[in-house]
């Protein structure tokens, strides 16, 4: 039996943030204080209340993306967000770092960047197919693309 953690306050306080951005021409201050909330306990300054709608949800990406590294919440806020198809997010070329000492200690090291995969993005993608069988009852229609 492994206990896993399936939802935790953080994600609650972003995807709240998130959704006030969304909503709101401007985000309103409830949103900064949600994500002040996650970032004050590590020592974070909040956004600048200044911040526009883009600029606020740029910001938060990159937070969702630093707070939940590891946590396999990428794959499902790209699609969500739309951005998969963007040139190197899902589609275009594939980065990694070939990593070599110089000299034979750790310390003195040479990175290069090479391209490890070239990855394709269809925008069907981001919906799943519906089974045929159930499509073929009549009251529903297949998602775009399937």
């Amino acid at each position: 039996w492994q206990n896993w953690i399936v939802f935790r306050v953080p994600e609650l306080y972003l995807n709240y943030a998130e959704a006030l951005n969304e909503y709101y021409d401007v985000p309103p201050q409830e949103a900064f204080d949600a994500v002040f909330k996650v970032r004050d306990r590590s020592g974070m300054p909040a956004f600048h209340v200044n911040l526009n709608k883009n600029e606020f949800r740029e910001k938060l990406h990159t937070e969702r993306g630093v707070e939940f590294a590891f946590e396999d919440h990428r794959f499902w806020d790209i699609r969500r967000w739309l951005i998969a198809e963007n040139e190197g997010v899902m589609r275009g070329e594939m980065y990694g770092l070939n990593i070599n000492s110089i000299d034979g200690s750790r310390t003195n090291v040479h990175y290069e960047p090479y391209v490890f995969e070239v990855r394709s993005w269809s925008r069907r993608s981001y919906l799943h197919p519906i089974m045929q069988y159930e499509v073929d009852k009549g009251y529903l229609i297949q998602n775009p693309g399937w």
